[in-house]
């Protein structure tokens, strides 16, 4: 711990546990990731934040139990969880964190699974508030939103906010009354999403709601890198978008080319 950055610098699954157990006291510690985390067979409790977490290109893998963060206040980026297993019953559900309040960048869902039971459950966040933001960020987890909620979606269950230049392959199933959206789920009106391509077994990009998505595969996710990358570009973000040249090209296409 630094104190002169407020920051934690966390390289083991005990210094993660550590830093989360610092945050349920104070909110506001930042962190950044020196190495890949394995939280494989440890029970994770989700957290409310105000931060700045910076994953630093790294991974968590298996990361078990609740969200990662229940709300985010902070900044989450440049993370990627491997294979989660994210079953809770709160009422925003997703890997990275239930609601979203202010900014999601570059971070990534590969593999595993988030379940939820209430409201709304997404890959990347359950909701996405108004006035919030994720940004090129991709999920290929299976979404399964069992009860007759608000939405399921591959990045957002719901999306109040923007979701700009994000990508989404996986599953999305959602109960009776459930919209399901490969992107979205539910989006209100004043909900934006802008070169937002996905794939899998959902029938649209937003489940209910405008949809300005675009459905992805059959070749033409290089025209996907292409336009996603023109709009980080329009708004000034520095991430890109690039091709992957990995044994998992095929449920993930593209990543970002300084992970």
């Amino acid at each position: 711990y630094d104190a002169s950055t407020n920051t934690y610098t966390v390289s083991s699954a005990k210094g993660l546990k550590a830093w989360a157990k610092a945050v349920s006291n104070n909110g506001y510690i930042n962190c950044t990731l020196a190495a890949d985390i394995n939280m494989t067979d440890r029970e994770w409790e989700s957290i409310t934040y105000y931060g700045t977490f910076d994953g630093n290109g790294h991974t968590i893998t298996g990361l078990k139990g609740d969200c990662f963060t229940s709300r985010n206040f902070g900044t989450i980026k440049n993370l990627t969880l491997v294979r989660p297993d994210i079953e809770s019953t709160d009422m925003h559900v997703g890997a990275i964190t239930g609601a979203n309040m202010n900014l999601i960048e570059n971070c990534h869902v590969v593999g595993g699974t988030v379940k939820g039971f209430s409201s709304n459950t997404g890959g990347i966040a359950g909701i996405n508030n108004s006035n919030d933001r994720i940004y090129a960020c991709s999920s290929t987890a299976e979404v399964t939103h069992q009860s007759s909620g608000q939405g399921a979606g591959g990045i957002a269950g719901c999306n109040l906010g923007t979701i700009l230049a994000c990508y989404a392959t996986g599953n999305v199933t959602g109960g009776s009354y459930v919209n399901v959206g490969a992107i979205a789920g539910y989006q209100r009106d004043d909900g934006i999403q802008t070169a937002c391509y996905w794939s899998g077994n959902a029938a649209k990009g937003v489940g209910s709601g405008t949809d300005g998505t675009t459905k992805g595969g059959d070749g033409n996710w290089t025209t996907a890198m292409y336009a996603m990358n023109t709009a980080l570009t329009n708004e000034g973000i520095s991430y890109r978008w690039t091709e992957n040249n990995g044994e998992d090209k095929e449920s993930r296409p593209l990543i970002i080319a300084t992970e």
